[in-house]
């Protein structure tokens, strides 16, 4: 009997972490759903600079500059305190900033671009204008090793579309310092969290998992009462023996 129980007891918690952790991941879909279209929303980053409020979370913006320069990222290792990983080290997501090409920085780049015909060809003891005005961070899974990160200061694209996620993530302390070193004016509070390709799910999707997820935490809790009952039970009759 103390072996079905013990067994009982096993299955049914991990049901409940399980059940626990479906209805968390239906929650934050839901959440973040609720404000999006099926079809993003073209919006204008320029604008988005301006102080335009994002009022659906699927949006599609045009044609940006990628500041990949100022690219952090995560990644997972076994030592503890600092590692300076090597390029081949797998990445679990990358942040970089995004500018419009009418942001006041922009400008001065267009400048050195003007004067020295690339930047490339801009003499390295001229200081690069650092953009301190970008409001769209991007969260990319697009990168799979350090060595896939781009490494130019900015990089023309053609559109970029995703979810924000500002309602169910943010940055960690680590990230927002890291960010703060490269943008030392940064306002966090204005900041737009854009994860490259994700779409919204849909309704029947996020109110399913939270569903089925409490479901299993429910049976999952009875199985483990039933458990325990079980294992006093056992002792019971071996103290009675």
């Amino acid at each position: 009997m103390k072996f079905l129980a013990r067994a009982l007891l096993g299955v049914s918690l991990l049901l409940a972490f399980a059940g626990c952790g479906l209805s968390v991941w239906g929650w934050m879909e839901n959440k973040v759903s609720t404000n999006a279209t099926a079809e993003p929303v073209v919006m204008d980053l320029a604008k988005l600079e301006a102080g335009e409020k994002v009022v659906n979370n699927h949006i599609k913006l045009g044609e940006h500059h990628a500041l990949y320069d100022s690219s952090i990222y995560s990644f997972k290792t076994k030592k503890k305190g600092k590692v300076e990983p090597g390029g081949n080290v797998k990445v679990d997501y990358t942040f970089y900033p995004i500018v419009s090409s009418t942001n006041p920085d922009m400008k001065e780049l267009d400048k050195l671009k003007a004067k020295f015909g690339s930047l490339d060809k801009v003499p390295i003891e001229i200081d690069f204008p650092v953009p301190a005005h970008f409001v769209v961070l991007v969260k990319t899974k697009r990168f799979k090793k350090i060595d896939d990160i781009p490494l130019d200061f900015v990089r023309a694209e053609n559109s970029i579309r995703g979810l924000v996620i500002n309602e169910i993530s943010s940055l960690t302390r680590e990230e927002k310092q890291l960010i703060k070193d490269d943008f030392p004016k940064i306002d966090f509070n204005k900041i737009v969290i854009l994860e490259d390709g994700r779409s919204p799910s849909s309704s029947e999707t996020s109110i399913g998992a939270m569903v089925a997820g409490g479901c299993c935490c429910f049976a999952g809790l009875i199985g483990v009462v039933g458990g325990i009952v079980l294992l006093v039970l056992s002792w019971t009759r071996s103290s009675a023996e």
